[in-house]
């Protein structure tokens, strides 16, 4: 045991591939000052011009821009709106909101066709039938009033 050589054992199990040691990184070598002059790229030979109207490659479309709403749209609507709890104001949305819608009809180039004219019109109609309704109404408590009481008017 003791005046015995050391022997190497062996393992029963493959060895493992070893990673080669990592390099070191390159030293930083500061580019050429100053920086060669900006030129323009060489223009591509088969490069088409983008038609118009904005339709470019890759499917994005530009818009032009767009046109404002008629000033009457908004005040149709907002009469609209107040005219479903004040009739009186409905006729006055009714005839502002046509007003707009025709205008931005004749006049596409200056105004844009939109909702809030139409939104105007409906409300204006809607509030213009509880008006007419709301007459008929009190006409005919009026007559039922005077009918009722006894006395005839001769």
């Amino acid at each position: 045991m003791f005046g015995q050589k050391a022997t190497t054992m062996t393992s029963p199990y493959p060895t493992q591939p070893v990673d080669p040691p990592p390099q070191p990184w390159p030293a930083y070598q500061n580019p050429a000052y100053p920086p060669a002059a900006y030129s323009e790229p060489e223009p591509v030979p088969y490069a088409q011009p983008a038609p118009f109207p904005g339709v470019y490659p890759g499917n994005a479309t530009i818009y032009p821009p767009m046109l404002p709403e008629h000033p009457n749209a908004a005040a149709a609507l907002v009469l609209g709106l107040v005219g479903l709890f004040f009739p009186l104001l409905s006729p006055a949305a009714w005839a502002l909101g046509v007003k707009a819608n025709r205008q931005a009809r004749d006049y596409p180039t200056m105004w844009r066709a939109g909702g809030l004219a139409t939104a105007g019109v409906v409300l204006g109609v809607i509030g213009t039938i509880m008006l007419a309704v709301g007459i008929v109404m009190f006409a005919a408590f009026l007559a039922f009033a005077v009918l009722a009481s006894g006395t005839a008017v001769r």
